[in-house]
């Protein structure tokens, strides 16, 4: 897979420090941190975040607890779909390259945020949770050979819930001050990921 950039610059990667806002790096473990909680519990998990969240594609995201009660009390086996361009967007590789990735900013020592590890899809895709605004910022610049995906305003991504083969943190969202996750910039998974398949 071949994934061809226009010139522009990612800027330095910088390290981060072991603590950030008193909090601790997050685990390299390569496997998920922690069992996904069902799926109303992690709406409203999400939500309080300020990521709005959806049962189904074609709905609008909330945040609103009672709202968030009621749908999955309707549906309690519901997905729990995140409305990307709200507060994040997300940048999906396949399974190799994504670790690939992976490895190349640990070793850097440099958080990728938020990364979730889909099992159904083959190869065990890897999906990179950026700052909102960013893939669709940079969307342009990019030229996509292979199965790299970006989601951005207006698209939903499943977010992880406890739904038997589905999907997993890989790495969870450390929750920063203002009691949000720490998301990246888009340009630096995207710049890692163009550098990962030689540089691994």
């Amino acid at each position: 897979m071949r994934v061809s950039f226009r010139p522009f610059s990612l800027g330095p990667l910088r390290p981060l420090p072991p603590h950030v806002n008193g909090l601790p790096r997050q685990s390299r473990r390569g496997g998920p941190q922690s069992p996904p909680v069902p799926p109303c519990e992690a709406a409203l998990r999400y939500a309080g975040w300020g990521w709005p969240v959806a049962a189904c594609p074609d709905a609008p995201g909330t945040v609103d607890p009672d709202q968030i009660l009621a749908l999955w009390n309707r549906q309690p086996d519901a997905p729990v779909l995140g409305s990307c361009g709200c507060a994040f967007d997300v940048v999906e590789a396949d399974g190799e390259l994504g670790r690939n990735a992976l490895a190349r900013l640990d070793r850097l020592g440099v958080s990728p945020g938020p990364v979730v590890l889909d099992r159904a899809e083959y190869g065990r895709r890897l999906g990179f949770l950026v700052r909102a605004g960013g893939a669709g910022a940079i969307r342009p610049w990019v030229s996509w050979a292979g199965s790299t995906r970006l989601f951005s305003t207006g698209q939903k991504y499943e977010l992880p819930a406890a739904r038997p083969g589905r999907r997993d943190w890989l790495r969870e969202p450390c929750v920063g001050q203002g009691g949000r996750p720490v998301l990246p910039a888009a340009h630096l998974i995207l710049g890692t990921l163009a550098l990962a398949p030689n540089r691994a």
